[in-house]
Formats: C-alpha cells, structure tokens, sequence
C-alpha cells in the first residue's frame, strides 16, 4: 500500500552568528547588528564554539538608589511637617523671616490676642516647624460673639505667620487649656482659619 502522507521538506537552518556586544543572533550575511548596530561578531566556526553572550548591565540597583537619594529629603521634610512638627513642642526660639521687625512673634501674638480675645490669659507653646499652640480657657474664647471668632483666628494667625519662616507650613492652634482640643486654627500657607463648629 502505498504511502499518503506528503513529503517532509526539511530546509537548513540559516547560518547564525552572535554579536560580541550585546550577543543578539544575526543572519551569517549580517555586516552589522540588527540590535545595536555594531559590526563585531563572534565567528561561529572557531575552536571552542561560541561563547556565551555578554550578560546585560544591571543598574537597577544603581538607579534604586540614586531614586533614593534623590527622594529621601522629600519625604524626610513631609513627615516632619505634617506628623513630627506639629505634636513636639520646639526648644529654641522661632525662625524669623528676614523681614521680621520688632516686636517679636511672641509679643505681635501677645497683642492681638488682647484685642481679640481680651478675657484670655493665654499659655503660648512653640511647636516644631514654627507652629504655635496657643491655650486659653473655653469660656474666654467662647467670650467672643460667634461670627467674630473667625476674624480673631485669622489676625491672631497673621500676627504669628508674618514674622516666622513658613519652610515647614506653620500652623496656630487656639486650644482649650483643660483638655487640649482645638478650637480654632489658622494655617499660614495658606492663610485660612477655622472655628471649631463652623
């Protein structure tokens, strides 16, 4: 019986050489590589066969850490801002803008709250990041008819911000004396207030 099946045509293999720089197979004809262009081949019939390909560079670990210098101060300044400044009372005095003038921070702070906040006796605690807190009772604070109160955060705000450098967002912070909680604050970059309950 005879065989159905068709013929099994077997073609050669084109003859293959590899490039010395960056070990990409090229067609024996090749004059340059069609991965980097280069002319330089490894002769595929010399004794001891053809050696590996060049193994590629890493610098990935070179690039990770360049990233990471590159973002560590980033986010070094972000936690201190917005989650270390805040809450860690400062040892030492304010940073004052260059254009700072007397009277000092403290003694502008002084001021305005005497204007606007009269019946206060105010405790004032320099933050981290040139925040300040400011305590004073509840009664003294609500003292001041409602619809004042945001004025009052935004002057006593401004009398602080003005005279210190705003690098790390400084905030002020009117707080109850009893139980810490704030009730009023005023951010300096951005130059807003807010009344606890408004």
């Amino acid at each position: 019986m005879p065989c159905l099946a068709s013929p099994i045509i077997i073609s050669a293999m084109p003859e293959m050489k590899l490039c010395k720089k960056c070990g990409r197979e090229n067609l024996a004809s090749a004059s340059a590589c069609t991965e980097c262009g280069r002319g330089e081949f490894y002769d595929p019939y010399q004794t001891g066969g053809v050696p590996e390909p060049p193994a590629a560079r890493d610098e990935s670990g070179l690039g990770s850490l360049l990233a990471l210098v590159a973002v560590a101060p980033a986010l070094m300044w972000v936690v201190f801002t917005f989650f270390y400044a805040p809450s860690h009372p400062d040892a030492g005095p304010p940073q004052l803008t260059p254009r700072a003038s007397a009277p000092s921070p403290e003694v502008a702070v002084q001021e305005a709250l005497s204007t606007r906040v009269p019946n206060a006796d105010p405790r004032l605690e320099l933050m981290g990041g040139n925040n300040l807190d400011i305590y004073v009772s509840r009664s003294s604070f609500e003292d001041v008819p409602y619809p004042d109160r945001q004025n009052a955060i935004r002057e006593v705000g401004k009398a602080w911000c003005e005279k210190v450098t705003g690098f790390f967002f400084p905030a002020v912070r009117i707080r109850d004396v009893r139980s810490g909680k704030v009730m009023a604050s005023f951010g300096c970059v951005l130059g807003r207030g807010s009344v606890e309950g408004q």
